[in-house]
């Protein structure tokens, strides 16, 4: 295998326009494997990280390339490795077609016009940023937890910043290019005399949105609320979930929605399309263009722009994510939600909001229990719908906090948490891939963890 650090093709130190050069000729040499489709994706991640009153660490350079071969008979040959194992990985590749066997399906991405502008996605003042400003965000975010809650500990408080570049390119398409970046800060508080312990993440395409936004005085303020003890009511009171508990429960249930696990029998929602499956009120839409979100890019890992796919229309199971083997199938286009490895690579998943607010809404459901998190989404399946999960709890009399039963247990099913909304708010946040408003849930009991 040649030092491909000597390479004067290597993205390293380059601009991230020669990435598309860079795919093409990559392109050329894999047809050397006679195989009448070739892929290539070129992945470049430059991070920092600064973590508490520490030195900022980085850059930190890794650059990956992705091929995939696929001939006449349908077999497909797909290798990966950094970009100086560039030999290493095209001769993995050809040695997988040879020893695949053929399959039906498979997709050759047509000519893209992706596009590499106007999406939101990267913040060009990281470029020029100082490591003053990055220690500043850690210094305010600390000194605001501890005017808030002076007598909490702060135990984890960390900066991340990356900077993506992807270029891809096909023997039937154009070289298309992306640059991203991406900003987030995570935080820990504890009490030291009960023990009890929040954490969060902030994390925004932007610099400035993750700077301005006091991420160590909001959980300073959750953190106190969770610290009066309560008991858990009886019965079955309304169930309120919080923006940042409902964006975990839908991502653990995104892939539900891809039509090659429906197609299988491997969802929930399988035999159940033009069928309800939610509230009437709910609309659910992945939109892997929406300007600015942490899903939003101009093409996926197999060089297709996404689609707008909606998920659920008024409760009605409705689109589903189509991958480039099953579209292929059906001869119809990939809605452009791949991975590299065929895996679903969701975009950004958006709940339509409703029009009151919290504060309307709060007093009129009296007694009622609020999610404030959902701490560990393993028991969440797509495939049969089941949800089972620790969650943190709030117990509130109309907007007053009572207390807080501490850990509970949501054991429920995907069904009934749909089908029992009642209401949405109008407060719509990001948290993650997920852009939702706050939600009220009837008939869904907690139980002591």
């Amino acid at each position: 295998m040649s030092d491909r650090k000597a390479d004067p093709r290597s993205p390293g130190g380059r601009s991230w326009a020669d990435l598309r050069l860079a795919a093409l000729q990559l392109v050329e040499e894999a047809r050397s494997a006679r195989a009448p489709a070739v892929e290539v994706l070129l992945r470049r991640r430059t991070r920092r990280v600064l973590e508490g009153p520490g030195p900022v660490v980085g850059p930190l350079v890794d650059t990956r390339v992705h091929v995939r071969l696929t001939d006449g008979a349908g077999r497909v040959g797909r290798a990966a490795g950094s970009w100086h194992e560039v030999d290493a990985v095209l001769a993995g590749a050809r040695q997988a077609l040879d020893a695949a066997a053929p399959v039906d399906g498979e997709w050759t991405p047509p000519r893209i016009d992706a596009p590499d502008r106007g999406l939101g996605v990267d913040d060009p003042r990281l470029a020029r940023l100082e490591d003053d400003a990055r220690h500043e965000v850690i210094t305010l975010n600390r000194e605001g937890a501890h005017t808030a809650a002076p007598g909490l500990r702060v135990e984890g408080l960390s900066y991340y910043e990356e900077h993506e570049e992807r270029a891809f390119a096909a023997t039937s398409s154009a070289a298309a290019t992306e640059r991203s970046t991406r900003v987030s800060l995570r935080g820990a508080l504890v009490d030291p005399e009960s023990g009890l312990a929040v954490d969060g993440v902030l994390a925004s395409r932007n610099f400035a949105e993750v700077a301005s936004i006091p991420l160590g005085v909001e959980l300073a303020r959750r953190l106190v609320a969770l610290g009066r003890p309560a008991p858990l009511p009886g019965g079955t009171p309304p169930l309120v979930i919080e923006q940042r508990a409902v964006a975990r429960l839908l991502e653990a249930l995104a892939p539900a929605f891809a039509l090659e696990a429906v197609a299988s029998g491997a969802s929930y929602l399988s035999g159940r399309s033009g069928r309800a499956v939610a509230h009437a009120r709910l609309h659910l839409y992945d939109d892997g263009l929406r300007m600015g979100g942490l899903g939003t890019r101009g093409f996926d890992d197999r060089g297709v722009p996404p689609m707008v796919v909606p998920l659920i229309r008024e409760g009605v199971c409705g689109g589903f994510y189509q991958g480039p083997r099953i579209a292929a199938q059906a001869d119809a286009r990939p809605t452009g939600h791949a991975r590299h490895d065929d895996a679903l690579w969701p975009g950004n998943l958006v709940v339509r909001p409703g029009n009151r607010t919290r504060n309307m809404i709060f007093p009129e459901l009296g007694a009622f229990l609020l999610i404030d998190d959902v701490l560990d989404v393993s028991g969440i399946d797509p495939r049969s719908g089941r949800v089972s999960a620790p969650v943190r709890v709030l117990v509130l009399q109309g907007t007053a906090v009572v207390g807080s039963p501490g850990v509970c247990r949501l054991e429920t099913t995907a069904d009934a948490l749909l089908m029992g909304l009642r209401e949405l708010a109008s407060d719509q946040q990001r948290h993650g891939l997920v852009d939702t408003p706050t939600w009220v849930v009837e008939g869904v009991p907690l139980t002591a963890a």
